[in-house]
C-alpha cells in the first residue's frame, strides 16, 4: 500500500509540530513526563469527541491528533526507545 499524498502532508504537519514543541518545551526527561503530556493531549481530543457531532470542529480534532502523534514520536526519540539510539533525555523512569 504505502503512503498517500495526504499521509505525507499530515507527516509534514507532525514534523513541524515536533520542531515547534521541542523549541518551546525541550526534551522529555522521563517516561512519566511523556505519559502526562500524551494523556493531556488525548484528554483534549476526547473532550472534542464527546461533543455532539454538529458542534465538533474538524480543525480542532486534527490539531489534537497531530499533537498526540507529535508527543508519541518525541517520546520514542527523547527516551531512546528505538534500538541503537543514544538516549536524549535523562531516563526511562
Amino acid at each position: 500500500m504505502g503512503f498517500t499524498i495526504q499521509d505525507e502532508t499530515v507527516l509534514q504537519e507532525v514534523a513541524a509540530e515536533i520542531e515547534r514543541a521541542r523549541s518551546l518545551h525541550g526534551d522529555y526527561h522521563s517516561a512519566h513526563e511523556a505519559y502526562a503530556v500524551i494523556k493531556e493531549e488525548l484528554d483534549e481530543f476526547w473532550d472534542i469527541v464527546k461533543m455532539k457531532s454538529a458542534k465538533r470542529s474538524a480543525s480542532a480534532m486534527k490539531t489534537e491528533l497531530i499533537q498526540i502523534a507529535c508527543t508519541a514520536i518525541r517520546t520514542v526519540s527523547d527516551l531512546a526507545l528505538q534500538e541503537g539510539l543514544k538516549h536524549r533525555g535523562a531516563g526511562l523512569d
